[in-house]
């Protein structure tokens, strides 16, 4: 599974993307992580990407291509979800013909997340973040365990400088709608194909051979646009990929576990669901 999460600051990737990791497992490529261990580490990319933001300028589409490439490159045999890149148009053509000239591989799930601006002006109003590692809490909806502290180090949490003033929240916003449109135009008609030939599946999975990309989920807390992007993940993997096959099995009469078979350990063929 190569997955994009989309959608504005606030809108709950960060949230989205750690219950994606718990429930699935892939890895994540957080493109602010990336830029923080560069320029902390002092690589060449994190100089070069530090002397940008020194200047407040933004970083150019080829120094944000060259933080997530390595990571590609290593994560080619696993799932993974990128967060934080592309946000353009620009940037999502780049990132499609690097994936398919240099890794022979593509995008196959694009989740937007739509939530309405109002709430997000007041998600981010009770913001708070751990500097030195990016670790988002919220007075109302994640707060830390202990007051304006870090639950893993006991730091100090900070304001973003600019979560601060609400005018400047309003033009970040403004600005992600701006560039977000275009590429959610570019990725809308897209579609994935599943990871085998067609003429191998089933006649009754022939309805599995194209999906759609671009999945748009709306909703105005994470609650509630979680369970969508939990059921189009086990969509996606049994479009895609015939031979997974995700399980459901109850602990207690009050929980259940998700996991999914890998055919490669299991060397599980396709089965109709309903001759299950």
């Amino acid at each position: 599974m190569r997955m994009l999460i989309l959608g504005p600051p606030g809108s709950g990737k960060g949230t989205h993307c750690g219950k994606l990791i718990s429930t699935f497992n892939p890895a994540l490529i957080g493109t602010g992580d990336l830029l923080r261990w560069n320029v902390n580490q002092g690589t060449e990319l994190g100089k070069l990407a530090e002397a940008y933001i020194s200047r407040g300028d933004l970083l150019p589409d080829d120094v944000i291509l060259e933080l997530v490439k390595p990571e590609l490159r290593k994560l080619a045999h696993r799932d993974w979800i990128l967060d934080g890149f592309p946000r353009t148009r620009a940037q999502a053509i780049r990132l499609d013909k690097f994936l398919k000239e240099e890794l022979n591989d593509e995008l196959n799930l694009i989740i937007s997340l739509h939530v309405p601006d109002d709430v997000i002006l007041h998600r981010i109003s009770g913001r708070w973040i751990h500097a030195a590692s990016g670790r988002v809490y919220n007075t109302t909806y994640n707060p830390p365990r202990i007051d304006g502290k870090d639950d893993v180090t006991g730091e100090p949490l900070v304001k973003r400088k600019d979560d601060a003033v609400e005018e400047v929240l309003v033009n970040r916003l403004s600005l992600f709608h701006e560039e977000n449109e275009p590429m959610i135009e570019y990725y809308e008609h897209q579609t994935a194909l599943p990871s085998f030939p067609a003429q191998q599946l089933p006649s009754k999975a022939s309805k599995l051979v194209e999906v759609k990309k671009l999945v748009n989920l709306f909703g105005h807390s994470s609650d509630a646009i979680w369970p969508q992007i939990c059921l189009h993940v086990q969509q996606r993997l049994s479009a895609l990929f015939p031979t997974f096959y995700v399980v459901e099995f109850r602990v207690h009469e009050s929980s259940s576990r998700s996991f999914t078979l890998l055919p490669t350990e299991f060397h599980l063929e396709y089965t109709d669901p309903s001759h299950l």
